[in-house]
C-alpha cells in the first residue's frame, strides 16, 4: 500500500548505467526480466519445465541469446547483493491473462498498458515513448511491489530447486 504513487521509465543501455540508477533510487525490491540462474543440466531449469506445465513458453535458457541474457542478468545481480533481487516473467504474465506482446498492432499493446496503469492505480512519472520494453518493465514493476507488499493473491511464486519466479496476476 502506498508502495508505489508514479513509475518513471529510462532507456539505459549498460550495466553500470543499471547499477547508478538503482543506487540512487535505492528501491525495496528488482524484479528482472531475465533468468537469474542456468539449468544444472538440460535447456531448462526445474522452474521453467513448471511454467511450460501451466501452458507458458519460456525459451531454453542454454539458447546463445538467453545464455548471454542470463550471465548478463546473473552478473548484475551480483553487484545488487545489498537489494532483494527478483526474477520475473512478464510474457507469462501478459500469458496467464490471455494477452500477448505480437501484436503487430502498438496501439493494442498500449491498450494493455493502460490497463494495468488502471488497475494498479498507477501514474505515469514522465513521458514515454512506448514499447513492448516498456510494457515489460511495467509488468517487472507490478511483481516486485506486490512481492513487497506480500499481496499473494496478486502473484505466483514457482519455485524449484533452480530458481524462483515471482508473476504479477495482471
Amino acid at each position: 500500500m502506498g508502495f508505489l504513487r508514479a513509475i518513471f521509465v529510462r532507456d539505459i543501455k549498460s550495466i553500470s548505467g543499471i547499477i547508478e540508477l538503482i543506487n540512487k533510487l535505492n528501491p525495496k525490491c528488482i524484479a528482472i526480466d531475465s533468468p537469474l540462474q542456468l539449468p544444472k543440466k538440460g535447456f531448462y531449469r526445474d522452474c521453467d519445465i513448471q511454467m511450460k506445465k501451466m501452458g507458458l513458453k519460456p525459451l531454453p535458457v542454454t539458447w546463445r541469446y538467453m545464455k548471454e541474457l542470463t550471465i548478463t542478468a546473473i552478473k548484475l545481480r551480483r553487484k545488487l547483493e545489498k537489494f532483494k533481487v527478483i526474477e520475473t516473467f512478464p510474457t507469462g504474465a501478459l500469458k496467464l491473462k490471455g494477452l500477448t506482446k505480437s501484436s503487430k498492432r502498438k496501439h493494442d499493446l498500449i491498450l494493455v498498458f493502460s490497463y494495468i496503469l488502471k488497475k494498479e492505480n498507477i501514474k505515469l512519472g514522465t513521458k514515454i515513448v512506448f514499447n513492448k520494453d516498456v510494457l515489460d518493465s511495467l509488468i517487472c514493476t507490478i511483481a516486485a511491489k506486490h512481492y513487497v507488499e506480500k499481496n499473494t493473491d496478486k502473484y505466483i511464486e514457482i519455485r524449484g530447486e533452480e530458481c524462483k519466479l515471482i508473476i504479477p496476476l495482471i
